[in-house]
């Protein structure tokens, strides 16, 4: 294969939706493709992207990258929360896409029809948004059908994240993916709006483990990347977490909502522990009384959480992770 690194856009009958790069290496082998900014102020994933083309040399790698560092750039460059401006739609929302939709339903089926019949894999970079915190986790499909599912939790397990989680969701770029029998990650990290040096050389780590895994670069002996320019460690499937610890999985997750607007006081952390009982946080009225008093309903693990002190009805407060007893891969096989 005659190697190549080359910039395209993403665009179906003259309408414009977002650019990329594709790298092909020199090597046949698997198709990668990572996406981010499909939220416009989650930094982390998106400023990985940015320069993780740098990285890494086209001769290198087995197979294809294709990056896309901001899907939703009206989001970027207006600072919307969530949505897609034009519309207001939370595009992790709306798919399967709707090419006669409104624009964020074009911008889902333009994505569906140029990135989904190329990847072999995809993996999609998201974080808390300005108003929200994000330990690093990874998401897998648990209802994309038992290769699918299991072909995705053995590719989380290979990040070096201190959990998995199984998500039930359909409607998003790599749920959706993954109900087309493409094996597909969400991968969590970060929020509040700002990105650090740290978070991007962590998502990058976990971006290269991936390609590990899929057979796209190399691995010494040592643990480290053969292929990779700085030949920076990355950690090995079988090795410990970033955390110190064995990933863990979550196949229960609570994700709790605020029933009214109010003032907000968190009383947690992402990444803290729970056990049955422990306050969340308090939701007042803006004249001082208490609204409610959120409480774990079990023991478990704070994925992410609301920062916000002023909220409305409906906002996300917080997603509470089940942990449950570890078990090696091959003593969960077939799990949903």
């Amino acid at each position: 294969m005659k190697t190549k690194k080359k910039k395209f856009r993403i665009e179906i009958s003259g309408e414009f939706f977002c650019q990329g790069m594709e790298m092909t290496g020199k090597n046949p082998g698997k198709t990668l493709v990572v996406t981010a900014g499909v939220h416009g102020r989650e930094y982390v994933g998106i400023q990985t992207l940015f320069t993780f083309a740098e990285d890494i040399l086209c001769e290198e790698i087995n197979g294809r990258l294709i990056l896309i560092p901001v899907v939703n750039e009206e989001g970027f460059y207006q600072g919307s929360r969530q949505i897609v401006p034009a519309d207001g739609i939370n595009l992790n929302r709306a798919f399967p896409g709707d090419i006669h939709g409104t624009r964020t339903w074009r911008l889902a089926a333009a994505l569906e029809t140029c990135l989904y019949p190329k990847a072999d894999f995809l993996l999609d970079l998201h974080g808390g948004d300005d108003n929200e915190m994000a330990m690093p986790f990874v998401y897998f499909s648990a209802c994309a059908g038992t290769g699918v599912t299991e072909a995705s939790r053995r590719a989380a397990s290979s990040l070096s994240v201190s959990v998995r989680t199984a998500s039930s969701a359909r409607n998003g770029l790599y749920s959706q993916a993954a109900q087309r029998g493409i094996p597909s990650l969400l991968l969590e990290r970060g929020g509040g709006g700002l990105w650090s040096a740290e978070e991007i050389k962590e998502c990058k780590k976990n971006i290269r483990e991936l390609m590990v895994h899929l057979g796209m670069i190399q691995e010494d002996e040592k643990g480290e990347s053969k292929t990779w320019k700085n030949k920076r460690n990355i950690a090995r499937k079988d090795k410990e977490t970033e955390a110190g610890k064995e990933q863990r999985e979550i196949l229960h997750t609570e994700y709790l909502r605020f029933p009214a607007d109010g003032i907000w006081y968190p009383s947690v952390i992402a990444g803290q522990y729970l056990n049955a009982g422990d306050i969340i946080g308090e939701l007042y009225h803006m004249d001082g009384e208490l609204i409610h008093r959120y409480k774990a309903k079990q023991a478990g693990i704070v994925l992410y959480y609301t920062t916000a002190l002023g909220v409305r009805a409906g906002d996300s407060l917080a997603a509470i992770g089940k942990l449950e007893s570890h078990l090696p891969l091959k003593d969960r096989e077939g799990t949903p």
